[in-house]
């Protein structure tokens, strides 16, 4: 979990949390895994599971999944589905961190990148990687084989700069 690696090594004080769609995404592969043996019981059996997410009790959604017996080629499958749970519990603790006013979801950080940058993160992180050392250097300068400066835009009047 290389994210979870640097987060820890640049924000040691920060709040690790597992986006919630990206958690129920999970939910659903755990659901379609059991499917066979959930049969017509499996769109009500995952909204309790969705509601214990929700409320971050992952031992729940653990005994949920560990209630019935899968095919011995499935038992790997459901082990890595319930594993990933199990290592993320700690990060999906969805109701205290609400109470505490996170956010559990990307979508504010995704809604304010194309509200302040006009691009998705990916659209953005692409333009960033191919410009990368222009982009580093300064948003309004480059520096040049000599190793000066060179305007590249001025400043908007109407924009600050930092004191």
């Amino acid at each position: 979990m290389w994210i979870w690696n640097l987060e820890k090594e640049h924000f040691p004080g920060a709040t690790h949390i597992v986006d919630l769609f990206h958690a129920r995404e999970h939910l659903g592969c755990l659901a379609k895994l059991l499917a066979p043996v959930l049969g017509e019981d499996r769109a009500a059996w995952l909204v309790d599971r969705k509601d214990e997410l929700d409320a971050g009790d992952i031992p729940a959604i653990l005994a949920a999944g560990r209630a019935f017996d899968v095919p011995a080629a499935k038992a790997g499958d459901l082990d890595t589905t319930l594993g990933y749970f199990q290592t993320n519990a700690c990060r999906m603790r969805y109701k205290t961190f609400r109470g505490a006013g996170h956010f559990v979801g990307s979508g504010a950080v995704e809604a304010g990148y194309k509200a302040v940058i006009g691009q998705s993160p990916q659209t953005l992180r692409h333009a960033l990687e191919q410009c990368g050392a222009l982009l580093a250097s300064s948003p309004c300068a480059a520096r040049t084989p000599a190793g000066g400066r060179r305007t590249i835009w001025k400043r908007p009047p109407t924009q600050t700069s930092v004191a």
